[in-house]
This record gives C-alpha cells, sequence and structure tokens, in this order.
C-alpha cells in the first residue's frame, strides 16, 4: 500500500495529431499540427505522438517539423512491428524522442 506521502507521476500521452485526424475528412495540415503541439506541450502534455511516418511521407515531414519547434514534450511517431516502419520513424526522430510500435503479431489482430 501506497503511503500518504509518496507521490505518483503521470505521464500524459497525447494522440490528437494522430488518431484525431481520423474522425476528420482530410488530414490537418504542417501548420495545423504546429498549432495543435504547441497547446498541448502549452498545457503540459508530456509525450506528444504527431503520425504514422512509416507509412506516411507527410506524417514523417510533419513529424520532423513538430520535433523542431516542441521544446518540452517527447515527440514520437507511431510504427507498426514491421522493420522498415520502425527504421522509418528512427529516422525521422532525435535521439531523445521515442517510437510507439504495435506490439501485436504481423498480420494479428
Amino acid at each position: 500500500m501506497r503511503q500518504p506521502d509518496e507521490t505518483i507521476q503521470v505521464t500524459i500521452f497525447d494522440t490528437t495529431l494522430r488518431d484525431g485526424e481520423l474522425a476528420l475528412t482530410q488530414k490537418f495540415t504542417l501548420a495545423q499540427k504546429l498549432q495543435l503541439a504547441l497547446m498541448l506541450e502549452a498545457a503540459g502534455v508530456d509525450v506528444i505522438e504527431v503520425g504514422y511516418p512509416g507509412a506516411f511521407r507527410k506524417d514523417r515531414d510533419d513529424l520532423l517539423e513538430v520535433a523542431a519547434q516542441v521544446k518540452q514534450a517527447t515527440i514520437c511517431g507511431l510504427a507498426s512491428s514491421q522493420p522498415e516502419e520502425i527504421e522509418a520513424v528512427a529516422a525521422a526522430l532525435e535521439p531523445d524522442q521515442c517510437i510507439h510500435a504495435d506490439s501485436r503479431p504481423v498480420g494479428g489482430g
């Protein structure tokens, strides 16, 4: 059991710039992604997932630009378990950023 004076660290991981686009009929522009990312950072979000750069070139380019502008939050991109997708995300990120990879088996549910 936790002691009353112990603190718990909560990490806020936001997927608006990737998942949020799925509900739209068109993708966010780079300017919109930058504006949202800066707002999320100002709100104290710890991790911002920008897109799916292993699958979409535009998401790779957007991830690079967002990562260059956002200074406090960790920027990440989604990748499946396919090596080429993981490599594409890694190539687009600085060493202190992250990759969010799907751990399900390839072709599995």
